[in-house]
């Protein structure tokens, strides 16, 4: 499954660790896919192009600075 593939290559490339969550964030992905077009993330309310899965939030670092994201 394309989604699967890619968030699990994102976190192995970034060495991030998913919580017990994960299969909750990955149903919101792929419901946001189906609804929105684009794997949208599943903790943020507007879909716009800077919330698309890693958001911008976490591509700029805060995972790193806060230990998670949402």
């Amino acid at each position: 499954m394309e989604i699967t593939e890619r968030v699990d290559n994102f976190a192995r490339l970034k060495g991030y660790i998913f919580s017990e969550d994960k299969e909750l964030v990955m149903e919101g992905l792929l419901q946001k896919k189906e609804k929105y077009g684009d794997f949208y993330c599943p903790c943020k309310i507007e879909n716009i192009a800077e919330n698309i899965c890693p958001c911008l939030e976490t591509r700029r670092g805060r995972v790193l600075k806060e230990g998670m994201c949402f």
